[in-house]
């Protein structure tokens, strides 16, 4: 191995020698050769030698130029990929701000037509260890929101302020199984009890307080106003399927909430809505 690689570098050494000669010899001669006739013998003699280096020359010219290329090719799909990225990045933030106009006339378009305050709110978080039933809005006692404020999303109610702090509040949605609340179904005006369950469909269960055949799916469930916390005629949601209780006398049931308690990102708080607990 050892005795390869000396030779390889002989070999080397041998070759650089050699162009120097050449190069050494060229230069000696050009003074030589300044007057006819032995400018045109020694130009003749190293013709090859001229012929050869300037093919050596040309390709690896070549060679340069198609590595340049290469390289040029290469920064400009960089710079490609780089607009590409920021014209995708500009895109999304776009959507993003188109549907969150979306959201913001919708909860608009509720404030206007509400007899009380609102404030909108945007969701912040979720508690880690009720990822379902508890979310933080970024509005708190700064902005008027009191403890059992009522929380609304562009479709119907959400839930309910359970603690406020200078900047922000945490609201228990309407899927906890400690909510609660008291409802009515619009078409026959039956008084209904509504909780929250921990049903991974996010179903929530009610209980008709009046005997008889009062409820039926699809009815229209919204908020009675009892119990000082949601103003009345907030919508709930529509009756998901109904059966009779353990005795046979009052509806029983399951609820789809009229807001996707999931996917909501903002809400309006009712203000001064004139909660006392």
């Amino acid at each position: 191995m050892g005795a390869g690689r000396s030779k390889f570098g002989l070999i080397q050494v041998a070759v650089l020698l050699l162009v120097l000669s050449v190069l050494m010899l060229v230069g000696f001669l050009r003074g030589f050769v300044a007057a006819e006739p032995a400018g045109q013998v020694v130009r003749t003699v190293l013709s090859p030698v001229q012929k050869l280096f300037g093919g050596i020359y040309s390709a690896v010219d070549s060679r340069l130029e198609v590595y340049r290329d290469h390289e040029r090719v290469l920064a400009e799909n960089e710079a490609l990929r780089q607009e590409v990225q920021s014209l995708r990045a500009s895109l999304v933030k776009n959507e993003e701000l188109a549907a969150e106009n979306a959201r913001l006339r919708e909860l608009l378009g509720y404030s206007e037509e509400a007899p009380y305050e609102l404030a909108a709110a945007r969701v912040i978080a979720r508690d880690r260890q009720r990822w379902r039933d508890c979310i933080v809005i970024d509005k708190g006692t700064a902005d008027g929101v009191e403890k059992n404020a009522a929380v609304l999303g562009p479709h119907g109610i959400v839930g309910r302020v359970t603690s406020a702090s200078l900047r922000s509040s945490a609201v228990m949605l309407i899927s906890d199984p400690q909510s609660a609340l008291s409802g009515r179904v619009q078409e026959s005006r039956a008084l209904v009890s509504v909780e929250g369950s921990s049903r991974p469909d996010g179903l929530l269960k009610f209980e008709c307080l009046e005997s008889g055949d009062k409820v039926k799916v699809g009815d229209l469930v919204i908020t009675s106003g009892l119990g000082g916390v949601f103003p009345p005629g907030l919508v709930v949601g529509r009756v998901h399927s109904v059966e009779k209780d353990f005795y046979g006398i009052s509806d029983t049931g399951l609820l789809t909430p009229a807001s996707n308690l999931m996917s909501v990102e903002s809400v309006l708080v009712v203000i001064n809505g004139g909660n006392t607990q």
